[in-house]
């Protein structure tokens, strides 16, 4: 962490108005079996407080940089859009020091909750329109030509409450795959808080959806990420069989990679459930790791899961950021027939 990220700082009025120089040239995550470092950085939690909360989130994540990870996961509505400056600034500065290539770092968004959403108005939407203006505003921020992913955002909430259902699937669908044709984005996919877990009464099938990319896009399409929970609470990924591969059952997470998508795993953690059970019973299972933090211990379970090429991390400090890279490098663990 010897890069000083102090001095560089975002302005306010520059990232409300989204104004950022250009960079060409994304990572090659859409057209070949790229291995992430196991571990990417989440930003829900950027949030455009002050100053100096600014300069700090910048700070750490350009280290997170600098020490290996390399893919970031973000979000249009993640700060109303602060975390996509933040993003960017930092990736701007590694790349402007000559310590990495633009190619090396992978940046997935999303697009789906509305940025500015009235009281009691609607607060989601996939509608085309939006999605092609959403994508254009993400292009300001980051300061990418490419984003290198972008995904439906929890999709499953305008089926369940607005009735769009499968129709306008295909709609967003179709607009991603144009999005994707014309060099915009690198590919697209979906991130789904619910949508992939076969015991939650949101789910829609991954099968269904890949049919859906083949229609408007072809064998060539560009539908390649799936973004889901997956924890030791959250087990629907790999512990559910909804759908059948060669007349054998099969999980979300085979039928993923079955049709190589690219995996993403989130809320390692369980999205707050007993976090001392998983503590005492991943130290149970595997008594001999050095690994103490309870946060840790979920992360480094989640990142073994196989077929999962990334889990994310919500990195909020220097410390937390030594515990992830720690963790990050040492060797997966063996899940045998838990999982």
């Amino acid at each position: 962490m010897g890069t000083d990220w102090r001095g560089f700082e975002v302005n306010r009025a520059e990232w409300l108005d989204g104004r950022a120089a250009s960079l060409e040239h994304g990572s090659p995550l859409c057209k070949s079996n790229l291995t992430w470092s196991g571990v990417g950085l989440g930003t829900a939690g950027f949030q455009p407080t002050n100053a100096t909360h600014t300069r700090h989130i910048i700070e750490v994540t350009g280290a997170a940089i600098y020490s290996g990870i390399r893919i970031i996961d973000t979000a249009t509505n993640y700060g109303q859009g602060f975390a996509e400056v933040v993003v960017g600034a930092a990736m701007r500065r590694a790349v402007l020091d000559g310590r990495l290539n633009r190619r090396d770092i992978t940046i997935v968004s999303k697009a789906g909750y509305l940025p500015h959403a009235l009281a009691g108005g609607p607060i989601h939407s996939i509608d085309p329109g939006f999605l092609r203006g959403e994508i254009a505003a993400s292009q300001r921020r980051t300061g990418l030509a490419t984003i290198d992913a972008y995904l439906l955002h929890n999709p499953e909430e305008q089926m369940a409450s607005n009735g769009v259902g499968w129709a306008g699937i295909t709609d967003a669908f179709r607009e991603l795959e144009a999005a994707a044709t014309t060099g915009h984005i690198g590919c697209y996919g979906v991130s789904a808080a619910e949508g992939f877990l076969a015991g939650e009464p949101e789910f829609h099938s991954l099968e269904r959806l890949l049919s859906i990319a083949r229609l408007v896009g072809g064998d060539d399409h560009h539908f390649r990420i799936i973004e889901l929970p997956i924890s030791l609470w959250r087990r629907d990924s790999f512990a559910t069989t909804p759908y059948h591969i060669g007349g054998r059952p099969a999980s979300t997470l085979d039928l993923a990679a079955q049709e190589r998508l690219l995996v993403l795993g989130s809320s390692p953690m369980g999205g707050g459930r007993d976090a001392s059970n998983t503590t005492d019973l991943l130290r149970l299972l595997f008594p001999t790791t050095s690994i103490k933090s309870p946060t840790m211990l979920a992360l480094q379970f989640a990142r073994s899961i196989p077929d999962v090429h990334g889990v994310l991390a919500g990195i909020t400090n220097p410390a937390h950021l030594e515990e992830v890279i720690t963790t990050m490098h040492m060797p997966r663990w063996d899940l045998g027939r838990m999982i």
